[in-house]
């Protein structure tokens, strides 16, 4: 289930909270071909739902705000974003958001995989996410994509 990018398109990969939002606000922007959710930091004997709460197993602190570069170029990019964003005060404390090198990708289990369009009327996608959905629909409608 490991997304591929294709000629001329670069693989991203986040942690910012629970994957079920953050799948469902990226689904939406343009120019994503693919979100998959799944796992970083850690070995494939703890990739797994269950395990990586303990925040023991180097996936967790699962809830943290992270970019995992896979080269320099995404590196710098990433670094003069958060520069800017400071910079600027787009928010009232600096941002907090680590930038790690990407070892490996660990997609998680398939029932976590489009979780939010299989599940609208989960409590927590209901209270959580669809919020999350709606801000960026609200705030951001240019960013979206057409399909």
């Amino acid at each position: 289930m490991e997304a591929i990018p294709q000629e001329g398109m670069e693989q991203a990969v986040f942690a910012g909270g629970c994957f079920w939002g953050v799948e469902a606000v990226y689904e939406r922007l343009d120019g994503v071909v693919d979100v998959v959710s799944g796992y970083s930091g850690g070995d494939a004997d703890t990739a797994h739902y269950n395990i990586i709460g303990s925040g023991k197993t180097g996936h967790g602190s699962q809830y943290r705000s992270a970019v995992f570069y896979s080269d320099e170029n995404q590196k710098r990019i990433t670094e003069d974003v958060i520069a800017r964003l400071d910079a600027e005060g787009v928010y009232r404390n600096p941002i907090v958001t680590e930038v790690n090198s990407l070892d490996t990708f660990y997609p998680a289990e398939p029932y976590h995989q489009d979780f939010m369009p299989r599940n609208p009327n989960h409590p927590y996608i209901v209270y959580w996410d669809q919020p999350k959905v709606a801000q960026l629909e609200k705030t951001y409608p240019e960013l979206l994509s057409g399909r």
